[in-house]
C-alpha cells in the first residue's frame, strides 16, 4: 500500500521563518528569541493539515557537503555566518520535533538537499507519493510523477504553497526537472557561491538548454560547427568558462544515489506515523507561549479535564495563583475547573438575589436598576461568558482573561445589589417604623 511522505528540509524552512518574522519580539523566559521557531511550526502544521501525511522526516545541514568541497575549495564560500539569533532557536526546533516524536536526520558534511533528494527518488519508485517542504528551488530537479515540490511564496504581502510537479515545472520554464541541472550549470548560484559561466544569467542559459538540452550537446556543436546559432558574445563565455560549466553542473545535482539506509541508518519502511500531538510538545508549547498552536492539541486538552476528576477536593487554587505563579500545567487546568464552578455559583447566587428582590419588593426602578452597568446586562455578559467557558477548545489564556472579565461582572452585580439591599432594608425599617407610630 502506497504511502504520502512529507520531507521537510528543516534549514530552509526555519531560514524562511526566521526572516519573515523578524520584526516580532518573541523570546523565552530565558530571553532566547522564539520568531524561527514559531515560523517553522507555523508553516509545518499548515503542511499537516493540508497534506495529511503518513510519515514525516525532517533533515538538517551540519556542515557544508565534503564531497562537493573537493570538487570545489570555494564551495559555499563567502556565505554570510547565519545569525546568532537564529542559530541559539535550530536547538529548540529540533527539540520539539523530539518531543512530537518526527525522525531528525543529519550528518557532519552531508547536505540535507542529498539525504532527502535520494529519500524522495528511492521511495517514490516504490509508489509512494512525496511531498518535499522547502524554499531551496534546487529540489525542483527532483520532481517526476511520484515526488512534487510543496513551495512558499509571497503573493500581497500573504504567504501561498504552490505545488511543483511535472506540468508546473513545464509552464514555468519549458524545461523537464532534470534538465534544471543543466541551467544551473551555465548560470551558476551565488548563494552557494557555484560559479557557472561567467556573464550567463538564467534568461540565456534556459535560451540554450531549450535549445541544446545539455551541455554536452552545447559543446559537440561548438567543436564541431561554425557556432553561428549562439551569439557571439555568449559563444566566447562558454568557449572560456568550459571548465566551470561542468563543475558546476557537479555542484549543482543532488546525489540521488546516496546511501541515506547505510550512513545514516534510516529505514524508511520501519518508520511509523505516531501522532505528534504528545503531551510532551503540548506543554513545552504553553511553557514558551505558544498559545495559538495548543488548538491542535484538543484531545491533550480533552485528556486534562478528565484528568482533573480525579483530583482531590481540597487542592484548590485560585485565579490569582494561576496568573502570579508558575503553576504546573495540571494544576492550572484543575484551578480553571475549579474557578470556572466557583464563578457559576456566584452568577447563580446573582441571578437568585434578583429574582428575590423582583418578585417581593415592589419598589421603585430606581431600587434595583443600575445607573452604570444594568442587571440585564450583566446577565447577559456572564451567561455569554459561561458560554465560552464551556467550550472545550478553548485556549487557557483565553480562559483566564474570560474568567477575569467575568468575576468583575459579579463584583459590580454584588457590590450593586449590596447598595440596593441597603435600600430595600432601610425602607423596609422605614415602613415598620411609621407602622408603629400609627
Amino acid at each position: 500500500m502506497s504511502e504520502k511522505i512529507l520531507l521537510i528540509d528543516g534549514n530552509s524552512m526555519a531560514n524562511r521563518a526566521f526572516y519573515a518574522t523578524m520584526g516580532r519580539m518573541m523570546k523565552t523566559p530565558t530571553g532566547i528569541s522564539t520568531n524561527a521557531v514559531y515560523g517553522f511550526f507555523q508553516i509545518m502544521f499548515k503542511t499537516i493539515e493540508e497534506e495529511n501525511p503518513d510519515k514525516i522526516i525532517v533533515a538538517f545541514d551540519i556542515s557544508s557537503s565534503e564531497k562537493r568541497t573537493k570538487i570545489f575549495s570555494e564551495y559555499k564560500a563567502g556565505r554570510h555566518k547565519t545569525p546568532e539569533d537564529l542559530t541559539m532557536q535550530f536547538p529548540i526546533i529540533k527539540e520539539l520535533l523530539r518531543m512530537m516524536n518526527i525522525p531528525i536526520v543529519q550528518k557532519d558534511g552531508i547536505e540535507a538537499d542529498d539525504i532527502l533528494g535520494a529519500i524522495a527518488k528511492k521511495e517514490g519508485k516504490k509508489g509512494n507519493k512525496i511531498i518535499i517542504l522547502t524554499g531551496d528551488r534546487d529540489y525542483f530537479q527532483l520532481v517526476d510523477m511520484n515526488v512534487n515540490i510543496r513551495y512558499p511564496k509571497t503573493i500581497m504581502g500573504k504567504t501561498e504553497y504552490i505545488i511543483y510537479d511535472n506540468y508546473k515545472i513545464n509552464e514555468e520554464y519549458g524545461l523537464t526537472p532534470a534538465k534544471l541541472i543543466e541551467v544551473k550549470a551555465l548560470m551558476g548560484d551565488a548563494s552557494d557561491n557555484i560559479p557557472g559561466v561567467k556573464g550567463i544569467g538564467e534568461k540565456t542559459a534556459l535560451k540554450l538548454i531549450i535549445q541544446f538540452e545539455n551541455l554536452e550537446k552545447i559543446y559537440e556543436y561548438i567543436e564541431n560547427s561554425d557556432g553561428k546559432e549562439i551569439a557571439k558574445a555568449t559563444l566566447n563565455k562558454l568557449i572560456q568558462d568550459k571548465e566551470m560549466a561542468y563543475i558546476s553542473r557537479d555542484l549543482g545535482r543532488i546525489d540521488i544515489e546516496y546511501d541515506y539506509e547505510k550512513d545514516l541508518g534510516i529505514n524508511i519502511d520501519s518508520i511509523r506515523y505516531t501522532d505528534w500531538r504528545t503531551e510532551e510538545a503540548y506543554s513545552y508549547l504553553k511553557k514558551i507561549s505558544f498559545n495559538k498552536f495548543l488548538d491542535k492539541f484538543k484531545d491533550i486538552e480533552i485528556k486534562k479535564a478528565e484528568d482533573t476528576n480525579k483530583i482531590e477536593e481540597n487542592e484548590n487554587y485560585s485565579i490569582e495563583d494561576i496568573l502570579k505563579t508558575d503553576v504546573k500545567s495540571k494544576k492550572k487546568e484543575d484551578a480553571i475547573r475549579n474557578s470556572r464552578n466557583d464563578y457559576k455559583k456566584e452568577k447563580e447566587l446573582l441571578e437568585h438575589k434578583v429574582r428575590e428582590i423582583k418578585e417581593n419588593i415592589k419598589l421603585d426602578l430606581e431600587i434595583y436598576s443600575y445607573n452604570e452597568t444594568k442587571k440585564e446586562e450583566i446577565l447577559e455578559k456572564l451567561e455569554i461568558a459561561n458560554n465560552e467557558l464551556n467550550k472545550t477548545d478553548i485556549e487557557l489564556d483565553k480562559s483566564i482573561e474570560i474568567y477575569t472579565e467575568a468575576m468583575k461582572l459579579v463584583s459590580v452585580g454584588n457590590e450593586k445589589l449590596k447598595k440596593a439591599e441597603e435600600k430595600i432594608a432601610k425602607f423596609i425599617d422605614e415602613k415598620e417604623q411609621k407602622e408603629i407610630e400609627e
